[in-house]
């Protein structure tokens, strides 16, 4: 599996985010997911008004209106021009917060199930032994989206893969899975953002990019592929929906003359402890890398009366947000390493961290040390990892079909997903994490001393998951295998 990784011990903050673009075309294509949790709907349509100003800034006329329209919203870039064909109507925060497509479902929870062991064995079961950040929910919904660009045996093994029966099925699931997530706080954030990129002199299916706005909240532009002006404007929308946190990584992103489309899904995560690490008591100390190699760097630490997993190949304690989310950490045990525990032990895992075995754990005074860390995968491929999944059709030129979304044009070219990846930015400090998840998997109880004592020291290699508090989706998981 492809994917590179470069860390750094010091951050202040946690940042989750997945790039990747899904180009499809004749010769070529690509596929990509951007990650950006965090921000309210009203700062989605903050981001859009401001985007509105600066088209009608640039039109020489007055700005034209209306989903669909191909002579709508125009943005100028030197002689070229890129539209917005489709604007997205978010729901009221009101009424994510209230609605009913907020509570868990349980037997789409049981249908997920395998796509996230799958997927979360195939890219933490690194075999370059990097350090790794993924999130599966971006993945699913990434998918989803291609589910309704698709039709036949294409589409099948799509939603074969997403764990559903039929379209209304895949739409449901979905806008629970992003109902569910939302979130905007001052001090939490967690916020899905989607946009499909089409090629100027091709005629897509306006059904099908209705049915991406009012199910995946799904903008649509249109321009020339492979010009300087087109790829800015991508730049543009990556960087102002993940807060410019991944300019670094979305300065590579690029369009080619080939490319058909190219859909970007972007999460901006950003939550606080309930408990915060003391920073008087960071400390350096020692990690003890896979290799085997020694590295200094700091270690938090704090006491907490709480849940803990005491299993034979590893232990687990939940820290919690002030969202109500919480991050799930799966400690080896001495002489385990992280790929016999993940191989052994993932279906208790997902367990453990969605909140299905919280009568197992047992309570006591944890004494916790957690190094401070920055983990950055780039370009991590999932075209393996969908495979896996028995999706097969969707990168082979002669048997993609992608006649729901090119109409009767589909015939015309050899249509196919030639690249998909995903680029995670995470960090911890005393104060927080960014990556997005809600999940209770432990409560903490004022009742009463506990009478067990224990230490969770992580100087050694160990996984993470950030889960969402209402039904327990991992959204992000990670491992970290080296410091320094």
């Amino acid at each position: 599996m492809r994917g590179r990784g470069r860390d750094n011990g010091r951050h202040k903050r946690v940042f989750g985010i997945a790039a990747a673009a899904v180009v499809v075309m004749l010769v070529a294509g690509i596929l990509g997911i951007l990650f950006n949790c965090g921000k309210s709907t009203m700062h989605l349509r903050e981001k859009n008004a401001a985007e509105d100003k600066e088209i009608v800034n640039k039109e020489t006329g007055d700005k034209k209106g209306g989903d669909n329209n191909a002579d709508s919203e125009v943005k100028k870039q030197g002689d070229y021009q890129v539209k917005r064909l489709q604007n997205v109507d978010y729901p009221e925060e009101t009424e994510l917060m209230q609605g009913k497509n907020r509570e868990p479902d349980s037997a789409f929870l049981k249908n997920l199930l395998p796509f996230y062991k799958q997927t979360m064995l195939d890219t933490l079961l690194d075999d370059k032994k990097q350090n790794m950040a993924y999130s599966p929910i971006n993945l699913y919904l990434c998918m989803a989206i291609l589910s309704e660009m698709t039709d036949g045996q294409t589409r099948q093994q799509l939603f074969d893969a997403l764990g559903q029966d039929s379209p209304a099925d895949v739409r449901k699931q979905s806008q629970r899975i992003w109902n569910s997530i939302y979130s905007g706080s001052r001090i939490s954030k967690c916020i899905l953002a989607d946009s499909v990129w089409l090629r100027d002199d091709i005629p897509y299916d306006k059904d099908v990019l209705k049915i991406l706005a009012d199910n995946y909240y799904t903008s649509v532009y249109q321009g020339e592929m492979g010009t300087k002006s087109m790829d800015q404007e991508v730049q543009k929308w990556v960087n102002r929906m993940t807060g410019n946190l991944l300019e670094e990584q979305v300065g590579k992103l690029q369009t080619h003359k080939d490319t058909i489309l190219m859909l970007l899904s972007t999460v901006d995560f950003y939550d606080q402890w309930v408990d915060r690490f003391p920073e008087e008591n960071t400390k350096q100390g020692v990690f003890y890398n896979e290799d085997g190699e020694k590295a200094a760097c700091d270690f938090m630490k704090r006491v907490q009366n709480s849940s803990i997993y005491k299993e034979k190949h590893f232990s687990s304690i939940s820290l919690y947000f002030e969202s109500g989310r919480s991050m799930n950490i799966f400690l080896p045990e001495e002489g385990v390493s992280v790929e016999e525990m993940l191989q052994k032990d993932m279906k208790k895992i997902l367990g453990i961290s969605s909140g299905a075995d919280r009568e197992e754990a047992e309570y006591g005074e944890i004494t916790l040390q957690l190094p401070k860390f920055q983990i950055t995968t780039e370009e991590l491929d999932l075209i393996p990892v969908m495979k896996k999944l028995g999706i097969k059709d969707l990168f082979l030129p002669e048997r993609g079909d992608f006649s729901k979304i090119l109409g009767q044009d589909s015939g015309s070219h050899l249509v196919y997903v030639d690249k998909a990846e995903q680029a995670t930015k995470v960090a911890v400090d005393e104060n927080g994490c960014s990556v997005a998840s809600y999940t209770v998997v432990e409560m903490r109880d004022g009742a009463g001393m506990p009478d067990k004592k224990y230490q969770f020291n992580c100087n050694r290699p160990f996984v993470f998951i950030i889960n969402n508090k209402i039904d327990g989706t991992p959204i992000f998981a990670g491992v970290v295998r080296n410091m320094g």
